[in-house]
């Protein structure tokens, strides 16, 4: 059973976080990072192709501290990680490629991983508002971008801040539906998600979260916000982290999957990992890794989703978007 996986952060994961090798197989405590935070080293190709996972989103974002630093540096951070994923394009020897629209993954091996190169939150707007910038990451084969991320920025407040999506976010989401592109409303609070939901004529991703009535965290998703995206024939990425779920039961991440089929039914859900991403010390038991996904699928069959469902879940759904807006 093929698998996407809408987000994993490897390129900051082995650059900063823990130095690892992405071409050989590594344990979950592995390597070193000079941040004094926890290791979590999720993924890596050996893993991820060790159970069918075809498509990676991969994730690209500044540390907290680099995203207030002048325009031109952050530019030039955020072009190493975007090297970084094509320096492992050339040096997987053809079994990493980078998608740059859908007639890419018509064309998919058994033994390729496909990545989708992602940012998590744009903060390269310069003062004066020039969104060409947008014409050159798409030149750099960029092709999935959250707004803003745990800070605000020239577009939107995050989602534990109290200012909202600034006059610039039309202007920004206009240009993005006009270009096969992706927009994900992760990490901004209810109000702004709301407002672009109401707003917005293309699907957009709505990732980073869960449901908010199981867990009553900024980010997530109330019961209505679900309803109203489904009406829409978009989907909710639910999220496997314990700060999000409020638990460490993978049992408790099945049933959040299940709150959203039992709520808009199938067609409408699929999850994301943050594999590589989470310096917590606390995961998810059995669902910890790139390799854990034949987990999942197991609880996901003995909680009664059939088979087909969950090719949904883990695979149809999320290509349904990618085909949508990279065509």
């Amino acid at each position: 059973m093929n698998v996407i996986d809408l987000h994993q952060d490897i390129s900051s994961n082995c650059m900063y976080m823990t130095h690892k090798n992405f071409f050989q197989k590594n344990n979950l405590s592995q390597w070193r990072n000079q941040f004094g935070v926890n290791i979590n080293n999720q993924s890596d190709l050996p893993r991820i192709l060790e159970w069918w996972i075809k498509i990676v989103f991969g994730a690209m974002c500044l540390m907290p501290s680099e995203m207030i630093l002048p325009i031109n540096i952050t530019k030039q951070l955020i072009q190493y990680q975007i090297d970084f994923y094509k320096y492992l394009e050339t040096e997987s020897k053809w079994q990493i490629k980078i998608i740059y629209s859908y007639k890419d993954i018509e064309s998919l091996v058994e033994w390729q991983l496909w990545i989708i190169l992602h940012f998590e939150g744009f903060y390269f707007i310069d003062g004066q508002w020039d969104l060409s910038v947008l014409d050159y990451y798409f030149g750099q084969w960029v092709r999935s971008i959250w707004l803003t991320w745990n800070t605000d920025n020239a577009l939107a407040g995050w989602a534990s801040s109290n200012n909202w999506l600034t006059d610039l976010w039309q202007k920004f989401v206009s240009k993005i539906s006009s270009m096969p592109m992706i927009l994900d409303l992760a990490h901004l609070n209810q109000v702004s998600t709301q407002d672009i939901l109401n707003h917005i004529e293309f699907p957009p991703m709505v990732t980073h979260t869960q449901v908010y009535d199981i867990c009553n965290h900024p980010r997530n998703l109330t019961n209505q916000q679900i309803i109203d995206i489904a009406k829409q024939w978009w989907i909710i990425w639910l999220m496997p982290h314990p700060t999000m779920l409020g638990s460490t039961s993978l049992d408790d991440f099945v049933s959040s999957i299940k709150h959203v089929k039992d709520l808009v039914w199938i067609e409408y859900v699929s999850i994301w990992t943050d594999f590589d991403g989470t310096t917590s010390k606390q995961l998810i038991d059995w669902f910890k890794q790139s390799n854990d996904f034949p987990n999942l699928k197991d609880k996901l069959l003995q909680s009664w989703f059939e088979q087909n469902e969950i090719s949904k879940i883990l695979f149809e759904n999320p290509l349904r978007i990618i085909r949508q807006r990279l065509n």
